[in-house]
């Protein structure tokens, strides 16, 4: 074998070797730039369905509010929940710290009947304006 077909194999060898561990250092670094935080309301079977939408006057509904912060920093959260922008509760300094996920479950007695009323999870941050997110339901209420 030559000595330029050496420093050729030589050089093909380091070139793989730094690929694969700039490929390794990448898919295991933390991911900084993707900060957000999962918000989302669970149905009566912790999914993401059979939620209680149909209900008769007096009857109540339950979900699963739940929070999980991608944040990369500590954060302080707090729920509003409303039906046609009338608060029925507020849950308030609701702390994480960033990969931490909370859940609760929430139960909810519509005082009123109409078809497709507004049911709205609003999401705050400690130093927002206002919503950082906002989840619905429509719900009928007979």
């Amino acid at each position: 074998m030559h000595r330029s077909d050496k420093l050729f194999a030589l050089g093909i060898v380091t070139a793989i070797i730094l690929v694969g561990s700039s490929t390794a250092y990448l898919a295991s670094a933390p991911k900084t730039d993707e900060r957000f935080t999962e918000f989302y309301i669970l149905g009566s079977n912790g999914m993401m369905a059979d939620y209680p939408v149909n209900l008769t006057l007096g009857q109540n509904g339950t979900v699963t509010i739940g929070i999980t912060n991608h944040e990369y920093m500590n954060m302080t959260y707090k729920v509003d929940v409303s039906l046609e922008n009338r608060t029925l509760a507020i849950m308030d300094n609701i702390q994480l710290v960033n990969g931490e996920r909370w859940s609760q479950n929430y139960t909810f007695i519509p005082d009123r009947t109409g078809d497709r009323m507004n049911l709205e999870f609003k999401l705050y941050t400690q130093n927002s304006d206002g919503p950082y997110n906002n989840l619905r339901l429509w719900v009928t209420v007979r």
